[in-house]
C-alpha cells in the first residue's frame, strides 16, 4: 500500500532565500523539487553537449 518509491536518492542542497523564491514563483511550492530536478537534467545534458563538441573538434584539428 501506499505511493511507489520514486527511486530517487535524497541529496541536500542549500539555497539562497531569493533563489528559493525565484523557483517558487515559476514551480510554485510543491513543484520545487521537480523544477530543480529538471533544470540539473537540463544543465548536465548542456555540459554533455558542450564536452562532445569540443572532444570533437580537438579531433578534428589534430586531422588538419
Amino acid at each position: 500500500m501506499g505511493r511507489p518509491p520514486l527511486n530517487l536518492k535524497p541529496v541536500p542542497v542549500r539555497f539562497a532565500p531569493e533563489v528559493l523564491a525565484r523557483i517558487d514563483a515559476i514551480a510554485g511550492t510543491y513543484g520545487r523539487p521537480a523544477f530543480i530536478r529538471e533544470a540539473v537534467a537540463e544543465k548536465l545534458a548542456r555540459e554533455t553537449d558542450s564536452q562532445t563538441r569540443t572532444e570533437t573538434e580537438q579531433t578534428d584539428v589534430t586531422r588538419t
